[in-house]
């Protein structure tokens, strides 16, 4: 079957994973980046049972956004014909940010945010 999009889908019978070994690779390299991530932001054990999917989520972004090698476009823009908006804002997973405190009743030596982690 075969759509506008150029995009060819293909059918599997259920309950045959081995049918789909490209994706089964997949899964082990994206959460070894994810770990990874946790890692170079330096999660504690806590952290990463809580914040695992969103490691993994960033991680699944980037890998769509990446160019490959002999390759001018990543998959982001071959699906979509653009590039994606939150590629020229990327910042490190794990970054140390200040967020704006928007109370209105701060004195002058008042901290004016509140210090976070960037993780998405």
């Amino acid at each position: 079957m075969r759509l506008g999009l150029d995009i060819q889908f293909e059918y599997t019978a259920p309950g045959t994973p081995q049918q789909n070994g490209v994706v089964e690779r997949f899964f082990p390299s994206l959460m070894g980046r994810a770990r990874a991530m946790m890692s170079g932001a330096g999660f504690t054990k806590r952290m990463r049972a809580l914040m695992w999917c969103e490691a993994a989520s960033t991680a699944t972004k980037l890998s769509n956004i990446i160019v490959k090698t002999n390759e001018t476009t990543s998959a982001y823009e071959k699906f979509y014909n653009k590039k994606p908006k939150y590629a020229r804002n990327l910042r490190t997973f794990g970054e140390i940010v200040v967020a704006k405190d928007i109370s209105t009743s701060l004195t002058k030596i008042e901290s004016r945010g509140r210090v976070c982690m960037f993780v998405g």
